[in-house]
């Protein structure tokens, strides 16, 4: 009886944060549960790799096993020039090792898709969009209702950058009606609130006590290849009000709940507070449909 296929996610779990982590933290952990994992990368059969860290574990496969013959499996996000910045260098070492050792490359959006595809051309090897997913051990749906009181708000942040939205975080904290709502801003919130009460970064778990405790979910990031923070909130539950771009409306699908102006949060959220019920999202991600993907296209 043969032995089944193991795979290497090549990452420093370590030391890296964001929602990438978070999420191939735990399609690692689903792996080694079905023994599919190795913690030796040179054990592997197929390599699982994010964007930029492709040269470092190319150079180390060249260098010390150039007889054995592995499959590269190259997960990209972006493009990052898009949401960062145009002089952003970093998409360049990702599309030249994605063409000369990527066998298959794996979207976590169609935008995300076609955002690389008008910058840079097609991906390399067989390609495939796999939305990323919450951690369902962390980000349980509960059942939500709303009758009265305040109208909980909850938005988390892990970056700085300033397409995440900051102008509206601002432009809220001076708008809202905080008589009526609270609104609380998690992570590395940028600038000086009044009224919008921001808190430290949390564990995956605390995170997912606090999202239970809100009524709606905040996203106006503008460009986003798949959002853990959008994702999260979702598996929870939660209403959540998104800026209409990038993949924000491949995770929510209702057009309900887009928003282009900031004044538009305000129509959505008063909508909201008469009619919680039906802004309550109707279908949620399941885990193990994402990982059955992954698994896929690891196997080849």
């Amino acid at each position: 009886m043969s032995l089944p296929k193991r795979f290497h996610i090549i990452l420093d779990f370590e030391h890296s944060k964001g929602g990438g982590t978070s999420f191939l933290s735990f399609l690692k952990s689903e792996l080694i549960k079905k023994n599919l994992y190795t913690d030796k990368w040179y054990l592997a059969e197929t390599l699982l790799i994010n964007s930029h860290h492709l040269s470092k574990i190319k150079s180390l496969i060249i260098k010390y096993y150039p007889f054995k013959k592995f499959r590269i499996v190259h997960r990209i996000d972006g493009p990052m020039r898009v949401y960062n910045h145009k002089e952003d260098r970093r998409d360049d070492t990702v599309v030249w090792m994605n063409q000369k050792i990527a066998e298959a490359t794996v979207f976590q959006s169609e935008w995300s898709r076609k955002e690389h595809e008008k910058l840079y051309g097609k991906a390399h090897g067989q390609i495939s969009v796999i939305s990323n997913v919450a951690n369902p051990l962390h980000f349980k749906s509960i059942s939500r209702s709303y009758r009265e009181g305040k109208f909980k708000i909850i938005s988390t942040v892990w970056s700085r950058n300033k397409n995440k939205g900051y102008e509206t975080y601002q432009w809220l904290d001076e708008k809202l009606d905080y008589s009526q709502f609270s609104f609380e801003l998690i992570g590395a919130p940028q600038g000086n609130f009044k009224n919008i009460r921001c808190l430290p970064y949390m564990t995956p778990a605390q995170l997912g006590e606090k999202l239970h405790e809100a009524h709606a979910f905040l996203f106006p990031s503008r460009y986003e290849a798949c959002s853990n923070a959008l994702l999260e909130a979702l598996a929870t539950g939660l209403p959540c009000i998104t800026y209409q771009g990038s993949s924000n409306v491949e995770i929510i699908k209702d057009p309900h709940l887009w928003f282009t102006k900031e004044e538009e949060i305000l129509v959505i959220l008063n909508k909201m507070t008469q009619n919680y019920n039906n802004f309550l999202p109707k279908k949620l991600p399941l885990a193990e449909e994402t990982t059955e993907k992954y698994i896929q296209i690891l196997r080849g």
